[in-house]
């Protein structure tokens, strides 16, 4: 299981609200992932306890949002982050519209390199209005669980098996001065040919 995953967005029309929970869902159900969701424009929550972070920064007609810009200005060091976008392109986003949103928000933070990045499309804004508002899930889905597998393969537990040179093994002994022979090499193992021995203090 992963660290703890933190959603968060800035949204006018609600679109990138309803995606931040499909989302959420998706790494819930698939991967058993601890996740919280929260709006930016609620302010800005402290990221310390999170160790997996993705940002829905807007996209389409209004470019990228203020709110998902100024978070992007935090330390995101030791931290997975992901972003992605909406209304790009009415059924099919074009790879330069999600390109050129990645470089708008990231545009207080150029060093951070996310490990990935959705351009999601099946809304279509023109001339300021909403004209198409049905968000690809089944696009949203499929990113989502690539995007999990990531987070997966970037979180790296403390590895409490490895072992340590013989010379500082630990010893087993039956009474003062008596060794029985029998050392451990590494934590949460039985040591090699253990037997069980009387205590008697």
């Amino acid at each position: 299981m992963t660290g703890k995953t933190l959603i968060v967005f800035s949204t006018i029309r609600g679109l990138n609200d309803e995606v931040a929970h499909v989302i959420a869902d998706v790494l819930r159900t698939t991967y058993n992932m601890n996740v919280t969701v929260a709006d930016l424009g609620k302010g800005s929550p402290d990221i310390t306890p999170f160790q997996n972070i993705i940002v829905g920064g807007g996209g389409g007609g209004n470019g990228v949002y203020n709110e998902a810009v100024d978070f992007l200005d935090n330390d995101f060091e030791g931290k997975n982050v992901a972003l992605y976008f909406l209304c790009e392109g009415g059924e099919n986003p074009k790879t330069e519209d999600t390109e050129a949103n990645q470089k708008k928000l990231l545009s207080k933070n150029k060093s951070l390199k996310p490990i990935a990045v959705g351009g999601f499309g099946g809304c279509l804004i023109s001339q300021n209005r909403l004209v198409m508002n049905d968000p690809n899930t089944a696009m949203v889905k499929e990113w989502t669980i690539e995007l999990g597998k990531k987070f997966n393969s970037q979180f790296q537990p403390l590895n409490l098996l490895n072992t340590v040179p013989f010379e500082n093994r630990f010893q087993f002994f039956t009474e003062l001065e008596k060794n029985t022979g029998i050392t451990a090499g590494s934590t949460l193992s039985s040591p090699k040919n253990s037997k069980q021995y009387p205590f008697n203090p």
